[in-house]
C-alpha cells in the first residue's frame, strides 16, 4: 500500500484545489501541511467507484489523525459520492479509506479559500 501524493493547483490567488486519487490498494492520502492553515474556508468532495469503501477526511498532528466534522458536528465520512464543508483547520489534513472496499477508485478533492482582507 502506497500513500497517495496529492496534486495541488492554484485556482486563483485566494483559492487552491487539492486532489488525491485513492484506491482499494492505496487507501491513504498524504497529509496536506500547515502552510495551508490560512485557507480557513474548506470544502471536500468524494466521487468515484465505491465498491463498498468508506472515505473519511482526517486531521491531526502528523502522526495521530481524527475524523473532521461538518458544521452540524457530524464526522465527514462517505460511502457514496458527496460533498461537505469542513469545520476544523488542523495542522495536517488528509483523506483516508477506512474501509478499502473492492475495486474502489475514489477521487478526494478539497477546495481551500483564503479569507479576504479588505483593510480599514
Amino acid at each position: 500500500m502506497a500513500t497517495v501524493t496529492p496534486t495541488i493547483t492554484n485556482l486563483t490567488a485566494e483559492t487552491v484545489k487539492i486532489t488525491w486519487a485513492l484506491t482499494s490498494a492505496n487507501t491513504d492520502g498524504a497529509p496536506v501541511p500547515a502552510r495551508f492553515a490560512d485557507y480557513a474556508d474548506r470544502t471536500v468532495y468524494f466521487m468515484g467507484t465505491w465498491g463498498g469503501a468508506t472515505a473519511v477526511l482526517q486531521g491531526g498532528d502528523g502522526s495521530t489523525y481524527l475524523t473532521l466534522t461538518d458544521p452540524q458536528g457530524n464526522g465527514i465520512s462517505k460511502t457514496a459520492d458527496g460533498i461537505e464543508i469542513v469545520t476544523e483547520t488542523p495542522e495536517f489534513t488528509r483523506p483516508n479509506l477506512t474501509t478499502a472496499g473492492t475495486g474502489a477508485t475514489i477521487t478526494a478533492t478539497m477546495i481551500l479559500r483564503r479569507g479576504f482582507f479588505r483593510g480599514i
